[in-house]
């Protein structure tokens, strides 16, 4: 295990980190990508990144299918452009106390038992998304979210358990808070 900084980094990121890496892209970092600004393999499970940062990126800001990703977006930590976080392996986490701005997704879960607390703001077309299995999303008493169509939309399997808690802010102007497929496990 490692812990990586980087500073003043300037250019996007792809394939690194060992499993178990703790990687921190400090304030004055500043990624530009036209496709992923961090591209994580599948190989590095149970990592850690802190994003305290400018990520701008045409696909995804950052991008995952390891499993056990952990990644906290700090209060100077900013997202911007297409899709914010998609982290697709089992146990992922996310926790936002910075800004995401994106034109579609802020936070996108793909696996089996993730978890997103969002402590900052997200301004999307869908705050967050969950595209199977089981996950647990919290808007905290300090978050916001500006969504057009859904605050969190969900596309679950029967048997999944996703829960949307909001304790925080949420303003959508198309829609609301959209469940689709699964079962009455959904709150």
């Amino acid at each position: 295990m490692a812990r990586l900084v980087f500073r003043n980094l300037q250019r996007e990121v792809r394939g690194f980190a060992d499993p178990g890496d703790t990687i921190h892209f400090t304030r004055s970092s500043a990624i530009v990508s036209e496709t992923y600004g961090i591209y994580q393999l599948s190989t590095a499970t149970e990592s850690r990144f802190i994003l305290d940062g400018r990520i701008m990126a045409g696909q995804f800001a950052f991008s995952s299918e390891a499993e056990a990703t952990s990644v906290t977006i700090g209060r100077t930590g900013a997202i911007a452009g297409l899709n914010g976080l998609r982290l697709g392996g089992d146990d992922a986490s996310v926790i936002n106390r910075g800004a995401i701005t994106v034109s579609s997704e802020g936070i996108s879960l793909y696996g089996v038992g993730g978890s997103a607390v969002n402590e900052g703001t997200i301004a999307a077309a869908y705050g967050f998304y969950l595209d199977g299995g089981s996950a647990f999303f919290v808007n905290g008493e300090h978050g916001r979210i500006d969504a057009i169509y859904e605050a969190m939309l969900s596309f679950g399997d029967a048997g999944d358990k996703v829960v949307f808690a909001n304790h925080g802010t949420a303003i959508v102007s198309q829609g609301g808070l959209a469940v689709q497929g699964g079962d009455e496990n959904n709150t």
